[in-house]
C-alpha cells in the first residue's frame, strides 16, 4: 500500500469512528472496500466528505452490525456510504452505471480485490437515465426561477451545466470524473456555455428540448470568467489522463 493509500486509510478509519460504525469489524466481514470521488483522486478540499463503496454477502447486509445510521448522523462523521451486496456488484445493471465506472477509473480499493472492475462498460441505460434526470431537472428550475434568492440562481447554473457535462461524457462511453475535476476541465476549456450547448445540440434525445437549459446557462457570471481566466493558460488534455489528473491536482490545490 503506498503512501496516499496508507493516507486514505488513516481518514476511513476515523470517518468510520466519528460516524458511530465499527471499522474492525468492517474489515473482517465485507467483500470489498472502495474509496472513490474526490479523497481518491487526490482533489479534495479539506473537510470534504469521504466516498466510500461496502460490497457484503447479502446474508451481512440484513444481519450486520454495520448499521444504517441517519444521514445527519453520516454526515457530521464525513462519510458517505454507499453499500451493495456481492450480487448487485456482478449484476448487468451496476457495470454500465455511472457510479460503477467513476469508481473503475477513480476507485481506491482498501479491502478486496478489483475483479469486476475490468467487466465495466458504460451502458445507454446510464446516459438515458442522466438525460431524463436533466431534462425533469432544467424544467422545474426554469418554471420557478424568477421565484428563487439570486444565489440559488448560481448554484442551480453550475449543477445544470454539470448534469450536462456529465451527460455528454457518458454518451461518449467517458467516465465522470469527481465534481472539482470536472470544473476544472470546464474552465480550462474555456468554450464556453455555446460550445455546450452545441454539443448537446448533437445528442438525439435532446434536440427540441434544450431551451430551459439555454435560459438557466445564459448569464455566464464574474466568477466563471475570472476561473476561465486563471485556467486558459494550461493547455487542455484528454480526460481520466494522468498528466489531466495532475494538471488538475496542481490548480485545484493552488486555489485552497
Amino acid at each position: 500500500m503506498n503512501s496516499h493509500s496508507q493516507l486514505i486509510l488513516r481518514i476511513v478509519q476515523t470517518r468510520f469512528r466519528r460516524a458511530g460504525l465499527d471499522w474492525a469489524h468492517l474489515q473482517e466481514s465485507a467483500r470489498e472496500v472502495v474509496v472513490f470521488g474526490s479523497h481518491a483522486a487526490g482533489v479534495n478540499r479539506k473537510g470534504s466528505d469521504m466516498d466510500v463503496l461496502v460490497v457484503e454477502d447479502a446474508a451481512q447486509m440484513k444481519n450486520a452490525r454495520l448499521e444504517v445510521r441517519s444521514r445527519a448522523q453520516m454526515k457530521r462523521g464525513g462519510l458517505d456510504l454507499v453499500r451493495m451486496s456481492a450480487a448487485e456488484i456482478e449484476s448487468a445493471e451496476w457495470l454500465g452505471s455511472e457510479l460503477a465506472s467513476h469508481i473503475a477509473v477513480y476507485g481506491l480499493w482498501l479491502i478486496g480485490p478489483d475483479e469486476w472492475r475490468d467487466r465495466v462498460q458504460i451502458s445507454t441505460n446510464a446516459g438515458d437515465k442522466k438525460e431524463r434526470h436533466l431534462l425533469s431537472l432544467a424544467r422545474s428550475v426554469d418554471a420557478h426561477w424568477w421565484r428563487l434568492h439570486p444565489c440559488f440562481h448560481q448554484k442551480y447554473r453550475s449543477t445544470i451545466r454539470r448534469e450536462l457535462q456529465r451527460l455528454l461524457l457518458l454518451r461518449n462511453a467517458i467516465p465522470i470524473p469527481p465534481t472539482r475535476i470536472l470544473d476544472f476541465n470546464w474552465y480550462v476549456d474555456g468554450s464556453g456555455v455555446e460550445s455546450l450547448l452545441s454539443k448537446a445540440a448533437g445528442q438525439a434525445g435532446l434536440r427540441g428540448n434544450l431551451d430551459h437549459i439555454s435560459r438557466i446557462l445564459s448569464t455566464c457570471t464574474k466568477e466563471t470568467k475570472n476561473k476561465q481566466a486563471k485556467a486558459s493558460a494550461l493547455q487542455w488534455c484528454p480526460p481520466s489522463t494522468s498528466l489531466w489528473l495532475t494538471r488538475a491536482r496542481e490548480l485545484l490545490r493552488a486555489q485552497d
